[in-house]
């Protein structure tokens, strides 16, 4: 909770350098301001960044209460205020679920701006401010009347500047909102249509074509092109996660709450219950069997054997491990040889 203080976030300011591979679930900001000639940028990773932030989330809430003295509020899941510098600002490859709500009598001239991802983005014509193949899906509201009022946006709220160019998407369902900011590369999508796709798609009419990006810079990591692949789909339950050194189970179900969850504990003694081969293969990716320990690569192959899974595994208290609930055929052609292929 902070009072009369003008930039907040997990770093209130971030002047330059490289945010990448932040995670931040549960997010809670409470903050206010009255103060004459203040700015209030708030963001659940930055408040006010200049600088790129690359790979990262937020879930959460952001609650704001500005006063009349107040100037202006820029709010978002990620980055409250982007840009405004002299190199290149950037958000990449980069989601939020937060909830955010202002509630303003400032009398200021200038405007609000509260969006699902970013709230304001600023640039020139001589430094670029750009957000490329990121997403948003929380709500976002102002209830400023005076004035020139606010701009709302599903994941930008304002964006101004000759060198600024956006391209993602917000969940219109879940967001209530049907406009954002940031010109034709903004696309509103529904629940069905973030979470049906399981792949980058083929073509310019995909949902998350283009999105296989170079997040990390370098030309020689990741495919021919240097692009790093940095979303996993899932199936068509789920909206993408970050498949960077994550927890899968955990951002699965943060982000995915309304997915069908799946009991692997069914006899409810802390264990695992392995069933399939399948299940079985999968036990290399977590080995000590607390269902959440699988991470990066190993994360994405881990939730696809399991899928529909909740983030304790169905176990009553922490899992500890696995048991074997009954035989498995490693024999599946009924040719009398053992076929171990794929476990």
């Amino acid at each position: 909770d902070t009072s009369d203080v003008g930039q907040v976030g997990l770093f209130g300011h971030a002047n330059g350098g490289t945010l990448e591979n932040v995670g931040l679930l549960d997010v809670s900001i409470t903050a206010s301001n009255n103060s004459g000639g203040t700015f209030l940028s708030v963001g659940g990773l930055a408040g006010y960044r200049r600088g790129a932030v690359r790979a990262s989330y937020a879930t959460g809430t952001i609650n704001l209460t500005v006063g009349t003295a107040a100037i202006a509020t820029s709010a978002g899941g990620i980055v409250g205020y982007l840009g405004l510098t002299t190199s290149a600002s950037q958000v990449d490859a980069s989601w939020a679920a937060v909830n955010i709500a202002v509630t303003s009598t400032s009398t200021s001239a200038s405007t609000d701006a509260v969006g699902g991802l970013v709230g304001r983005m600023v640039s020139t014509s001589s430094t670029a401010v750009t957000v490329t193949a990121s997403w948003a899906r929380g709500t976002a509201t102002s209830s400023r009347s005076s004035g020139p009022g606010s701009e709302v946006g599903g994941l930008v709220g304002s964006s101004s500047g000759t060198g600024a160019s956006v391209s993602g998407h917000w969940d219109t369902d879940t967001s209530g909102l049907s406009t954002s900011a940031g010109g034709s590369g903004v696309v509103g999508r529904t629940t069905t249509q973030l979470k049906s796709p399981t792949d980058y798609g083929a073509s310019a009419g995909d949902t998350f074509f283009g999105w296989n990006i170079n997040v990390d810079g370098d030309a020689n990591t990741g495919d021919s092109s240097g692009n790093d692949d940095p979303w996993y789909f899932g199936t068509n339950q789920d909206y993408p996660i970050l498949q960077y050194g994550r927890d899968a189970v955990t951002i699965a179900q943060e982000i995915n709450p309304q997915r069908t969850t799946t009991d692997y504990d069914v006899d409810n003694d802390n264990l695992i219950d392995i069933t399939t081969l399948t299940l079985l293969n999968a036990v290399r990716y977590d080995l000590d069997g607390d269902g959440r320990s699988a991470t990066g690569a190993a994360a994405v192959k881990y939730l696809a054997a399991f899928p529909g899974v909740s983030r304790d595994m169905g176990c009553p208290a922490a899992c500890i491990g696995y048991e074997l609930m009954n035989d498995l055929d490693f024999d599946t052609d009924g040719d009398g040889s053992t076929h171990t292929s794929g476990t």
